[in-house]
């Protein structure tokens, strides 16, 4: 699910876990991203998955320096598991900021 749409972060199974691994209070980059995501991803696992999960980040500045906040939350509930791979991928010469977070709960 879109964790950038309010409706979604409302979710009990969502605002339960939602910055609470990645608390803001005594790190900066936590915080900046918590109040600037603008983009990110929730998943609830309830089962095992039998292939990986990728998460795949491309940063394009061939023309223009470029920043994203991404905020991801993943939950795995009681007997699911799963792999997860996150993969950055950078194209160009001017400057590039992501400021990344991802929460893994495990219930």
């Amino acid at each position: 699910m879109d964790l950038t749409d309010s409706e979604n972060l409302l979710k009990p199974e969502i605002a339960q876990h939602f910055s609470k691994i990645a608390k803001s209070k005594n790190n900066a980059f936590n915080a900046l991203n918590t109040i600037s995501f603008n983009g990110g991803l929730g998943i609830l696992l309830k089962n095992v998955c039998e292939k990986p999960i990728y998460l795949y980040y491309f940063e394009n500045a061939e023309k223009f320096n470029v920043g994203s906040s991404i905020r991801n939350l993943l939950v795995f509930s009681e007997n699911s598991e799963a792999t997860v791979a996150e993969i950055f991928i950078g194209k160009g010469s001017k400057n590039g900021f992501m400021n990344h977070v991802t929460e893994i709960v495990v219930n």
